[in-house]
């Protein structure tokens, strides 16, 4: 995962649409307790999943990647990032 550790700080601006984020939670079910974010990257669904869920856990095989996610997460208590 070396490609994305060294893309991690600007990864953002680049890919993620928090338009696509919009598009995912408008479509999830009702009664939302806890969500795994597979892939997480750096945290960006994660944080709009928080809105939406009691707890979102995270996990990306790119250290880089989860280090930017903590750092976002930090002020969320319903996110955790493994």
């Amino acid at each position: 995962m070396a490609e994305f550790d060294r893309l991690a700080e600007t990864y953002d601006t680049a890919v993620t649409s928090t338009r696509d984020f919009e598009f995912v939670l408008h479509r999830l079910p009702p009664g939302r307790g806890r969500a795994l974010d597979i892939g997480c990257g750096t945290g960006k669904l994660a944080q709009a999943l928080a809105r939406e869920f009691r707890q979102v856990d995270g996990i990306d095989p790119a250290e880089e990647m989860l280090e930017v996610a903590r750092r976002r997460a930090a002020a969320l208590p319903a996110v955790a990032g493994a």
